[in-house]
């Protein structure tokens, strides 16, 4: 499983946003066991080639919005904020 792309995947990049909590001056603070309360979805034999196989971040992320089924709306904010950032 290439546990990387997931965690580097805007899935993950959405759980973050919504965990965090925002200290003084917009500081992001976790909470101790912030990851563990990340759950991975079962995969199937196949979805692992597909996601091992996937190259592109915006496969990638496409790929696990589907999986993890988030909104569409969610996607598009943090897409738009994540183009922000870049």
């Amino acid at each position: 499983m290439s546990y990387k792309k997931i965690l580097n995947s805007i899935v993950m990049r959405y759980y973050i946003e919504k965990r965090v909590f925002l200290y003084k001056e917009g500081i992001p603070v976790f909470q101790k066991n912030f990851i563990e309360r990340f759950s991975m979805p079962d995969f199937t034999e196949e979805e692992v080639l597909i996601l091992r196989q996937l190259s592109e971040q915006e496969d990638i992320d496409a790929f696990l919005i589907e999986k993890y089924r988030l909104k569409v709306e969610d996607y598009c904010q943090i897409y738009l904020d994540r183009q922000k950032v870049s």
